[in-house]
């Protein structure tokens, strides 16, 4: 009885990493302006490490607790959210062009051309 618990344990925790997996995959990404605008433009986007908000005029503004707020532009280009933010440190660069996906309520950015680092975040309207 034990090995056949054990199994269907197994099998269960199989079936349910290979869902997460699949969940996983199911973001799109988003290629026009006119998507990124109406999906993204808006709302806060809530990250693990702090929050960003994009503006209709090209503005954007964020909060990174413990270094403090920051702004810039962004502009739609080649397929790509492309920012360029004054950060808290004088000496980060700021200008990135990054693939934005999106799952439901949350999207998912690609630093640098959509070959850096991955970020979720999760966006809720403004209150």
């Amino acid at each position: 009885m034990f090995h056949k618990l054990t199994g269907f344990f197994a099998a269960t925790a199989t079936l349910a990493l290979m869902t997460g997996a699949a969940a996983a995959e199911d973001w799109s990404r988003i290629q026009t302006e006119e998507a990124f605008k109406g999906l993204a433009v808006g709302p806060v986007w809530h990250f693990s490490s702090g929050t960003q908000e994009a503006f209709e005029d090209g503005t954007l503004t964020g909060h990174v607790p413990g270094y403090g707020n920051f702004r810039g532009t962004w502009e739609w280009r080649d397929e790509m959210y492309c920012r360029k933010i004054d950060f808290y440190e004088v000496d980060k660069k700021g200008d990135d062009c990054l693939i934005i996906e999106a799952q439901g309520n949350e999207i998912r950015i690609t630093r640098n051309l959509g070959k850096g680092k991955s970020y979720t975040a999760r966006l809720q309207p403004k209150e």
